[in-house]
């Protein structure tokens, strides 16, 4: 009888070192969970100093419903530096020509720097936010597209041209190293980044929208608040911003049953599916803080684009 082939775990798969001790304190403080999914992520965790749950990695296409490792997180393994997400991302685009793979590594190069790269205004700090004579209104896909075309029509220019398009100093130089370790690690040519051509722009959103599996949000209907047949007292119960919010295509919701609006900041305009970052916008008034939740980092979603 020939021995059974272990499958490599999602520490293998994100080249994490063992640790027995880590592993044990993973079984013991997980309530409620599958001691195996808990196991299976704890390698991650060792190495992306987070909590990965085998879950996640599931949804990812990294690991089939028996927790063993997938094509696509073979495919993954080859960026075991980077997160589930962008080694989801770079794993797609390894489909495509070698333009789009570059320009999906300048998008994780964008997402991992914390500062964003370009000035905003606001009541407080008013700025004219030049930067927005790079971008191209007529696509309404991805908040990360329209970084990448400011990113790669200001990689030339000098400083005081990039001060001259409200661009954050220090921030290009940041991204443009992390690219370049991503090129490396990629094997890509050194040259130049491109604008997106259409076509290259549907193969980019395929590609964020892989590692973006479990940041599926659902613009709200009415009847998510109040039943088809809503009488006066269901709708009055309801609160009115949040009504209103709902009735204008405004307010989306999470499998998590999480709610949140599109941030000001972002460029697109929302259809009914889009993956996208949580953020909660805080500040006080009138002496309490006040929290209001978002959505950034924004790309429009088609159900042909999940099959």
């Amino acid at each position: 009888m020939s021995e059974r082939v272990k499958m490599p775990t999602p520490g293998d798969l994100f080249g994490a070192t063992k640790c027995p001790g880590r592993e044990a304190s993973v079984r013991e403080s997980s309530d409620d969970a599958n001691p195996d999914d808990t196991v299976a992520s704890a390698a991650v965790l060792d190495h992306t100093r987070d909590n990965v749950p085998a879950e996640k990695l599931q949804r990812l296409g990294a690991l089939d419903e028996n927790g063993e490792l997938t094509e696509i997180g073979r495919q993954m393994e080859q960026f075991a530096s980077e997160s589930p997400e962008h080694a989801r991302m770079l794993a797609e685009a390894e489909r495509f020509p070698e333009t789009v793979r570059m320009q999906v590594a300048a998008i994780v190069a964008l997402q991992k720097i914390p500062a964003d790269l370009v000035v905003y205004g606001s009541k407080k700090r008013p700025c004219k936010e030049r930067w927005r004579n790079l971008i191209d209104s007529e696509h309404n896909d991805s908040d990360w597209l329209k970084q990448l075309e400011v990113l790669a029509s200001i990689q030339n220019m000098p400083r005081e041209e990039l001060l001259g398009y409200d661009i954050r100093p220090g921030v290009p130089g940041k991204v443009k190293r992390e690219l370049r370790r991503l090129k490396n690690q990629q094997g890509l040519a050194e040259c130049d980044l491109t604008l997106p051509s259409d076509e290259e722009r549907k193969q980019i959103v395929k590609c964020i929208i892989a590692g973006s599996a479990d940041k599926l949000w659902r613009q709200m209907k009415i009847t998510d608040l109040v039943s088809s047949n809503y009488t006066r007292s269901e709708v009055f119960a309801v609160d009115t911003y949040r009504l209103v919010d709902t009735d204008k295509g405004r307010l989306y919701r999470n499998n998590k049953g999480e709610e949140r609006k599109r941030s000001q900041r972002s460029l697109v305009g929302m259809g009914q599916l889009v993956v996208a970052d949580p953020e909660d916008i805080r500040f006080r008034q009138n002496g309490e803080e006040v929290k209001i939740p978002v959505l950034k980092g924004i790309t429009n979603v088609e159900l042909s684009d999940l099959r």
